[in-house]
């Protein structure tokens, strides 16, 4: 079953390999909403349950805060690594998507350990805060309250893309430029620095809306229940962009207090 003819273009990569890809045999089954929904509860409990027990684990001396940031590095490229076999093989969400999720977890588990020590109690406004606008992106799509067309997918798509290339150019620029102006614009805690966060909230809500769209695409054309695991994964990676944002901006407003 070939399921080629969903939209396009899609704010989230991650959908890219849906366009075309072959699922060999019938199945009886399809993928349905809430098939998806149980998916992307059960990877949501296994990020903030790692990454809870990662933060325990750190707080009771079991890592040793030198260690800390090696571990968020291990665990950004490997979620990163998983990510990428995933995007090309679809079918490999079945079995990769939470051991990803997990791994990013306890990496996430401990950057929030770390801001929280500076800013207490920032960790949960955020978590909190993603948990809402998730849920009232999903209230607005399913309400028709939003109604993601063609142009909609193209304008978070050229959106996302520029901030990948930012985010890129401020990586490479730090290795000789620690306080490049990329840098000061996307970290500082000036005004500039603040509304290029809510912008970066806004676009990855946005990103939201669409992969919810593409997942009732799935459901439109009688997917196989197995690529659930796919839409489901898809939006945790957006969910945990969010969530990083989120944490992002709150400690540029707390900076200012």
């Amino acid at each position: 079953m070939a399921l080629n003819n969903l939209p396009a273009q899609s704010g989230n990569p991650a959908w890219k390999s849906l366009r075309n890809i072959v699922v060999s045999g019938e199945s009886s089954e399809v993928i349905t909403r809430s098939a998806i929904a149980v998916r992307v509860a059960f990877l949501l409990a296994a990020c903030m349950g790692s990454a809870a027990a990662a933060w325990i684990a750190a707080r009771n001396g079991l890592i040793d805060p030198g260690q800390v940031p090696a571990i968020l590095m291990g665990a950004g490229l490997t979620y990163l690594a998983l990510g990428l076999v995933i995007a090309f093989k679809p079918g490999a969400a079945s079995w990769l998507a939470t051991p990803a999720v997990t791994i990013e977890g306890a990496g996430l588990g401990l950057l929030t350990m770390v801001v929280d020590a500076r800013y207490p109690g920032i960790g949960t406004q955020a978590l909190l805060a993603t948990l809402v606008v998730g849920g009232v992106s999903w209230g607005a799509y399913a309400s028709g309250l939003i109604k993601p067309g063609a142009r909609f997918v193209s304008i978070v798509q050229v959106a996302t893309l520029s901030v990948v290339v930012l985010y890129a150019a401020d990586l490479l620029l730090s290795f000789w430029m620690p306080q490049n102006p990329v840098r000061n614009m996307i970290g500082g805690s000036s005004l500039v620095g603040i509304g290029f966060s809510l912008l970066m909230v806004g676009l990855a809500a946005m990103n939201l809306v669409v992969d919810y769209m593409q997942a009732d695409a799935l459901i439109a054309q009688r997917a196989p229940k197995n690529v659930a695991w796919y839409a489901a994964w898809a939006v945790m990676v957006t969910l945990i962009w969010l969530y990083v944002e989120m944490l992002r901006l709150l400690m540029k407003l707390n900076s200012r207090r």
